[in-house]
């Protein structure tokens, strides 16, 4: 519900129709039981446009601050905004001038909306509790002695030596030689056995690029090279 009274909510009524561009502004309370309502708020527009504005402005304004009303009636050139205790008529001038609302009400007394205006202030204006800016907390400075600092430093190096005491060592064995991911034991590998008899000693295998005799013997049928003569060994037997 609203928390203006009907004489606060006339004069934001007429306030907002002198703003909005209203002229003539004239606020009159009736006698009480005189009518339906208590206050009429009457105002010239030059325009038809201009008296739609009007009533839409207090219609808006009633919105905002939970005002019950009627919805926006009249013609062209005539509207009115139903509030229950108070009525806005926004008029061309012809029509003020015509059906002359001013007279209808002579035991209405005016009332100096103006200055009372100028107390009440404006409400969509104010600022809101929620709104107020907030004081900034302030925040309490923790001493710390010397000897607190000392204290936490020795104890965090006496933990890092803890863990380092406490870490199992690690032994790192010899990786053997060998090809890259072929895993192989340390131990060497057996010689395979000779058989019976086999006491000469193991031929050699020719080296590269060494040439056979028969190769050189067929340079020297050419004519190249004279062949070394052959050496014959003899073996001595158990008669010489």
């Amino acid at each position: 519900m609203s928390t203006f009274s009907a004489r606060d909510l006339a004069i934001h009524c007429s306030r907002l129709c002198d703003q909005k561009g209203g002229s003539v502004v004239r606020l009159l309370q009736l006698p009480a039981g005189h009518a339906s309502f208590d206050y009429v708020v009457l105002v010239s527009a030059g325009s038809d446009r201009l008296t739609n504005a009007l009533v839409e402005e207090v219609w808006h304004f009633c919105k905002r601050h939970n005002v019950p009303r009627l919805p926006v009636e009249g013609e062209s050139g005539w509207m009115l905004i139903d509030c229950y205790d108070v009525i806005v008529h926004a008029q061309s001038e012809e029509k003020r001038a015509y059906y002359e609302l001013d007279t209808l009400w002579p035991l209405a007394r005016e009332i100096a909306w103006e200055k009372e205006a100028k107390k009440l202030g404006d409400p969509d204006k104010a600022p809101k509790a929620e709104d107020a800016p907030k004081a900034p907390k302030r925040r309490t400075a923790v001493k710390r002695s010397r000897q607190v600092d000392a204290d936490e430093n020795t104890l965090d190096a006496a933990a890092v030596a803890a863990a380092e005491a406490a870490r199992p060592e690690v032994q790192r064995t010899r990786r053997p030689a060998g090809r890259s991911g072929d895993v192989r034991s340390a131990a060497p590998r057996p010689r395979k056995p000779r058989a019976d008899g086999d006491d000469a000693a193991p031929r050699r295998a020719p080296a590269r690029g060494a040439k056979s005799t028969a190769a050189r013997g067929a340079k020297t049928a050419e004519g190249k090279s004279p062949a070394a003569p052959k050496r014959t060994i003899r073996r001595k037997t158990s008669g010489d």
